[in-house]
């Protein structure tokens, strides 16, 4: 079957916008999970952020367990043993899992420790949470840090199968999306130029949102998705006849 210039063009830009949902929509679930854990389990002031946390984007129905890390590091010239705290959620915010010990790190090394999550952890039946907070113990100071663990009610895939899918989709619409609607408009000018122009700042916007989200940080992935949201009102208006 051969596709006319117009049909070409309009299947071009079908694919362009999948992929730019998926992007948009990977970017809106992560950095949600991320803000609902800001806000978990907040009654203990720390004086800096903790760096060593590390969590799973996603999490399915697919996996039994899977577990969020820390680890700690020691640059003094001694072993030191550093009180933690890790609170999870237990399916709900209202229901917590706590656990409270000395990890011990070694002179000028580091320790890390693996608390494990379950996909029925999720509050909401959406996301784990978790924050962990590493007290004083001079000369450190206390430190917190939070992230939120997106679970997707699927049994075909773990959550780093799934994410790395969601990944290879997004590019794989919008470049193939992007390259079969520039065959059908070239040579771009005028409106096609500044049509493309903008589907390239979409696409950036979106991978940028889709990073920090999937990076916890939802504050510029929040800003971002702003952007991308206003952009794209824009554009719309700009374009629509």
């Amino acid at each position: 079957m051969i596709l006319t210039q117009t049909q070409r063009s309009t299947l071009g830009l079908i694919l362009f916008l999948l992929g730019l949902g998926l992007s948009a929509g990977l970017a809106l679930g992560t950095l949600w999970a991320n803000f609902e854990a800001s806000q978990f389990d907040s009654g203990i002031r720390a004086q800096a952020n903790f760096e060593g946390l590390q969590c799973p984007t996603l999490l399915t129905r697919a996996e039994e367990e899977a577990s969020i890390q820390i680890t700690l590091e020691n640059p003094l010239d001694r072993e030191n043993d550093r009180p933690v705290r890790v609170t999870i959620t237990e399916g709900s915010v209202l229901y917590l899992r706590t656990s409270i010990e000395r990890i011990v790190i070694p002179a000028l090394g580091s320790t890390t420790v693996a608390f494990p999550i379950y996909p029925w952890d999720a509050a909401w039946g959406r996301f784990v949470l978790a924050r962990i907070y590493a007290f004083s113990d001079h000369p450190f100071p206390t430190q917190a840090a939070t992230c939120g663990v997106w679970v997707i009610p699927i049994r075909w895939a773990t959550g780093n199968q799934l994410l790395a899918l969601w990944l290879v989709g997004i590019v794989i619409l919008q470049a193939g999306g992007a390259g079969l609607w520039y065959r059908a408009n070239r040579p771009l000018r005028n409106t096609p130029l500044y049509f493309a122009q903008a589907m390239a700042a979409l696409a950036v916007l979106g991978a940028a949102a889709a990073t920090f989200g999937v990076l916890g940080a939802w504050l510029p992935a929040g800003l971002l998705m702003l952007v991308f949201l206003l952009a794209s009102l824009t554009i719309l208006n700009r374009f629509w006849e």
